[in-house]
């Protein structure tokens, strides 16, 4: 009966040594795919934080475009303007004239359309900078606050300025 018991403790400290080898293998193993994930997680972030900032700049560029299509339409409106002017010059005496003060009178309503567009930018500037100026006042005063009230407040302003 020893030697059954002795076949058995042999055999059983032989699975312990591999289910060791085993444990010690599977361990290793996760710890380098632990290592692998944060990896990847960093990597992650970073091309996050890449997309963000080329998003930023497509969105700057498009608007960039989109200003300078504008200033080209404006363009040749004032070349087709510069145009007609110049071919109701150079008309006949008698229609010319009565071109000339169509023209003048274009021209003119032309000139108040653009004083009123600048007033109307002028003002709406002018709101800007009074909510940008309760914005930082309400962020001064605000400075006691906790971070989670400070937000509240500042989610407030903007829907109440919206």
């Amino acid at each position: 009966m020893s030697l059954v018991g002795k076949d058995k403790l042999e055999v059983l400290e032989e699975l312990k040594r591999m289910n060791s080898a085993e444990l010690i293998e599977l361990r290793e193993e996760h710890e380098e795919l632990q290592k692998k994930m944060h990896e990847a997680e960093l990597d992650l972030e970073q091309k996050k934080s890449l997309l963000n900032t080329v998003l930023l700049e497509k969105d700057e560029l498009s608007k960039r475009n989109s200003d300078h299509k504008d200033i080209m339409l404006e363009k040749e409106r004032d070349m087709a303007d510069l145009r007609a002017t110049i071919a109701a010059l150079n008309g006949t005496s008698e229609g010319r004239d009565s071109e000339l003060e169509r023209r003048v009178l274009q021209l003119q309503n032309k000139l108040e359309d653009h004083r009123e567009k600048m007033t109307k930018s002028r003002e709406h500037i002018k709101k800007q900078n009074v909510i940008i100026k309760d914005l930082r006042e309400q962020l001064e005063n605000g400075a006691g606050l906790g971070e989670e009230e400070r937000e509240e407040v500042i989610a407030e302003q903007k829907v109440g300025y919206i």
